[in-house]
């Protein structure tokens, strides 16, 4: 169960699928949350308006409005973190709904657990502050962000300005998705064309991820999701 300042933490769940509303009325308050419901995408931004939740899982199929449209919408006004899900692993969509700012997904059918973890990641980004935790510690890895120093293991850890700007991203964003285009700012300048640029990017990653440690077969920290970007995890015990 995780919890914000001892308090409940609200969730917004946006289903049109009256099974899916239920499901997940009678499991998040077990991971902590106290559920709002809604069935349409109208409904959701009335309630996402006035009731002020701390997270929203929203159905990118609603029946009177895209989910893409909502999410639009609401961050004309918010940044609540927001966790979309789909039927589909349709790229398409899921880019889409990136680009309007959604803070991550889940396909369906998904369980409970891959669904809290992702909605726990995108709360603890949204709170976190950078200059009052100039320390990210994710496994045996620490990020200083005061010092761009980089630890493994409790040793100096040799990278280059653009590796640590990377990873200095990926760990401010733990355990949430961080896009390629935004991975990109970090390694290209405006003049190469995008192309060019992806394999730029999955150079210094592959340059990263060696030094860290991570087995492309089997990576520890860093997970590529296909044609969307990479997210860091903890490394499972």
């Amino acid at each position: 169960m995780i919890a914000m300042n001892n308090e409940t933490i609200r969730a917004l769940v946006v289903d049109d699928d009256l099974p899916v509303r239920k499901f997940l009325r009678l499991a998040l308050p077990a991971y902590g949350y106290d559920v709002l419901a809604a069935a349409s995408g109208s409904e959701a931004v009335q309630i996402a308006s006035t009731e002020n939740p701390d997270i929203i899982v929203l159905d990118l199929g609603l029946p009177d409005l895209e989910g893409t449209d909502v999410i639009s919408n609401i961050r004309e006004w918010s940044k609540v973190p927001i966790v979309f899900f789909s039927v589909k692993a349709d790229e398409s969509d899921i880019v889409d709904a990136l680009d309007r700012n959604a803070d991550d997904y889940v396909i369906k059918p998904f369980t409970i657990e891959d669904l809290t973890e992702k909605m726990q990641a995108c709360i603890e980004c949204s709170k976190y502050d950078e200059e009052a935790n100039p320390i990210r510690k994710i496994g045996k890895i620490a990020v200083d962000f005061a010092n761009r120093v980089v630890m493994l293991d409790g040793y100096n850890l040799p990278v280059n300005e653009k590796e640590y700007d990377l990873l200095r991203l990926l760990a401010l964003n733990k355990g949430k998705i961080v896009r390629n285009r935004d991975l990109l700012r970090q390694v290209i300048d405006g003049s190469q064309k995008y192309k060019d640029a992806i394999q730029y990017l999955r150079y210094y990653m592959n340059r990263l991820c060696s030094k860290i440690g991570d087995d492309p077969a089997n990576p520890q920290y860093i997970m590529l999701e296909p044609g969307i970007g990479y997210r860091m995890v903890e490394p499972v015990p």
